[in-house]
């Protein structure tokens, strides 16, 4: 049986911020041993601890606040903590950031000498859509739609190095392990209405 990865993910915006990876063993999945991995019956990217997908575009890499992203991810094992969903390509610090991380307490923001703060649980071997919106005094952030969780920054800077799914960045040591169904990034802040356009539209989408 055979396997396929993924090479490109391609950016939907119109803005050829593509999501890309050369190196093969660096690839997630979307076949394994000839099944397709699938979240909700739809074909997903599945993560193995060791891949990473890099974004272009170098303006949207040096984007100022405020930004948001509305993410739908599936951890696979309760077992692998501190998986990085997304994150700021700066590594070392002090600008990087994992800013969709999965602890062992739950889903959260992690940046160096910033907030810490709460992790939101969520189930794993299931999908979950979370969100966040930051700004240069505070973050909020919600898991399936469920109420914000407010926290003022500390430390926390503007993007400068761009993104990347799966890692913070090239040798970080908290790669995800398991599935990023989607994510959409903003280079500004959405309004409510359209984060919980964005949450409704993800879950029915991924049978949420």
């Amino acid at each position: 049986s055979s396997s396929a990865f993924v090479t490109i993910w391609y950016d939907q915006s119109g803005n050829a911020r593509h999501a890309a990876q050369s190196t093969t063993t660096a690839q997630p999945a979307i076949v394994t041993a000839g099944a397709a991995v699938t979240l909700g019956g739809r074909i997903v990217p599945s993560f193995d601890g060791n891949d990473i997908l890099v974004l272009g575009g170098s303006a949207f890499g040096k984007q100022a606040f405020p930004f948001a992203a509305v993410t739908t991810f599936r951890r696979q094992d309760p077992t692998a903590t501190n998986r990085t969903v997304w994150g700021n390509r700066a590594n070392p610090s002090p600008d990087g950031g994992r800013f969709l991380r999965l602890s062992a307490g739950g889903a959260n923001y992690s940046h160096p000498g910033c907030c810490a703060p709460p992790a939101i649980a969520f189930a794993d071997g299931v999908g979950a859509v979370h969100s966040i919106v930051v700004n240069s005094t505070e973050m909020r952030q919600r898991l399936n739609g469920g109420s914000d969780t407010t926290t003022t920054t500390v430390n926390i800077d503007p993007v400068t190095r761009g993104w990347a799914i799966g890692a913070q960045a090239a040798g970080d040591t908290q790669y995800m392990l398991g599935n990023v169904a989607e994510v959409v990034l903003f280079d500004g802040a959405p309004t409510s209405g359209e984060i919980q356009g964005l949450e409704r539209s993800q879950g029915s989408y991924f049978g949420i």
